[in-house]
């Protein structure tokens, strides 16, 4: 009686479609390009922000950005920075969906429990950290931003890691644009100083986030058959 021979082999289909990166050059001249306008914008931001707003609420909106900043990576513990590492490595053992899904929910579930630490602090949360303990309902519109910037954050890692530098490079630019256009709106019209910059922030993250759901989703359609490699085409 003949035994079948089991291939030793690993697996090559894959339970997450994946779209071909960007070439080098390609990649290089939209990030190139982006970057540039993406400054451009910042930098007419900073200056409508500094006349719209008083010297006290620009310094609490520098304190502010510099918290998310700081908080959004170390509540997640880091963790997106892994996907450049790990997700073409799961990606070819056909685990991509699975390693994706706990390192998402790992991310938020540290962040909430990253927020309500900061948060039980009361005044004295607020005084660590924006320098005033009065300002603790700011301090809550921060906590509630950094939710939607640690979203932001991790699908940014996750497409830099698939090496889609255009989808980066948009998202990222759309940011800025979307940021400068709600920001100067709160404050021309509802005069909501630091808070209002915040909120602005936040609903920029949120909305580039939903953008980048999008288009990976739409990967989902793509051929998951091509190495992710590079070749002499994309150089």
């Amino acid at each position: 009686m003949k035994l079948a021979l089991q291939s030793t082999e690993p697996p090559t289909c894959t339970d997450v479609k994946i779209p071909r990166g960007d070439g080098f050059s390609t990649g290089m001249t939209v990030l190139l390009v982006m970057v540039v306008a993406q400054r451009g914008i910042g930098f007419l931001r900073n200056l409508w922000f500094c006349r719209l707003l008083t010297p006290e609420e620009l310094g609490l909106w520098n304190l502010a950005f510099s918290l998310i900043g700081l908080a959004a990576p170390l509540f997640a513990l880091g963790i997106p920075g892994s996907f450049g590492r790990y997700v073409e490595h799961y990606r070819q053992k056909g685990q991509l969906a699975l390693y994706l899904r706990r390192t998402l929910v790992a991310t938020h579930v540290l962040g909430i429990a990253g927020i309500c630490l900061l948060l039980s602090g009361g005044g004295t949360s607020a005084w660590l950290t924006l320098g005033d303990a009065n300002q603790y309902q700011l301090l809550v519109v921060v906590a509630i931003c950094l939710l939607s910037v640690m979203g932001f954050n991790a699908l940014t890692e996750l497409c830099t890691a698939l090496r889609q530098v255009r989808w980066v490079a948009g998202i990222q630019f759309v940011n800025s644009l979307t940021f400068a256009l709600v920001g100067c709106a709160l404050l021309q019209y509802t005069g909501g100083g630091a808070a209002a910059v915040v909120v602005a922030y936040g609903s920029a993250c949120m909305i580039t986030g939903a953008m980048a759901i999008f288009a990976l989703s739409r990967a989902d359609c793509w051929n998951a058959s091509k190495s992710t490699a590079l070749t002499n085409a994309d150089l």
